[in-house]
């Protein structure tokens, strides 16, 4: 669920193709995780339960902390060139920021396994079940809600296994009260986690700008969809880019409706023919023969 969801959100906050640093940082977190167990099994016999709720709801809380923190300082893919150093460090932060609360879930995930190798079948079934469940609990929580109140149930989800699996009664009714406050406030979470996407994205840049004027938002398993509508119609984008010079005739009013931050269209209202006049000098082509 952590992977689909993250996944989702850096397709909107950064470009799409680095959105799936997720899954190698998933499998560095899980991999991490066995290894410390192989190289340190004094943490399993101090006690399996304790280990694995603990570090099951820690990954609840620092997933929550890691998309609050990146949800807003999106990555941009285009300073790998002009501040290469700069830009490393950021992707650095990236890593760390997602590997914790897999390392974290990798350990709550991988700690039974070690501890009870002749129930390693059923277990792993369980497992397997378990993150089926998970991406279809991603799905359904984007489509119920958006970004932010998915990340708040995923956590909660962590967090109440974590109840799940301790042993003590008073830490397991914290962590259950920690769930169930975290699932009630999931439909609030957006004042609490933001998403801003890169400035090279449409959105980036109407944000950016005082006269943008935000219409519609709607998350889904999908995509993010944005509307909105700029005050002036030649900050918009097809009644500016292209628009020959000189040109003063009527600029009709325009919705642009984007697609994760980016890549969408463009909505003119019509009024009559004179409204798309404009058209006739946008991108002027030129005819040459061969």
């Amino acid at each position: 669920m952590m992977e689909i969801l993250l996944t989702r959100i850096f397709s909107f906050t950064v470009w799409y193709h680095l959105a799936y640093l997720t899954i190698s940082t998933a499998l560095l977190g899980f991999g991490a995780a066995g290894s410390i167990l192989s190289a340190y099994p004094r943490l399993i016999e101090k006690g399996v339960s304790k280990l694995a709720g603990s570090c099951s709801a820690a990954a609840g809380l620092t997933l929550i902390a890691a998309v609050a923190i990146l949800g807003q300082n999106p990555l941009e893919p285009n300073r790998v060139l002009i501040e290469p150093v700069s830009f490393s460090f950021g992707l650095l932060g990236y890593y760390v920021a997602i590997t914790i609360p897999f390392f974290l879930g990798g350990v709550a995930v991988a700690a039974p396994l070690s501890a009870h190798p002749a129930e390693v079948n059923r277990l792993y079934a369980a497992d397997l079940l378990g993150a089926g469940v998970g991406c279809i609990a991603a799905v359904a929580a984007l489509a119920a809600g958006d970004g932010a109140a998915a990340v708040f149930v995923c956590a909660a989800v962590l967090v109440a296994a974590g109840a799940v699996y301790s042993s003590g009664r008073r830490i397991a009714y914290a962590f259950a009260a920690l769930a169930v406050a975290l699932a009630v406030a999931a439909p609030s979470a957006k004042h609490v986690l933001e998403f801003t996407p890169v400035a090279t994205k449409e959105v980036g840049r109407a944000l950016a700008q005082p006269e943008t004027e935000m219409l519609f938002t709607r998350w889904s398993p999908v995509n993010r969809v944005d509307l909105y509508r700029k005050k002036n119609p030649k900050a918009a984008l097809w009644t500016s880019w292209g628009l020959e010079k000189g040109f003063d005739g009527p600029l009709p009013e325009v919705i642009s409706i984007q697609y994760d931050g980016h890549n969408g269209s463009s909505v003119y209202h019509v009024i009559d023919d004179d409204t798309m006049q404009f058209l006739d000098t946008l991108a002027p082509t030129t005819t040459s023969t061969i």
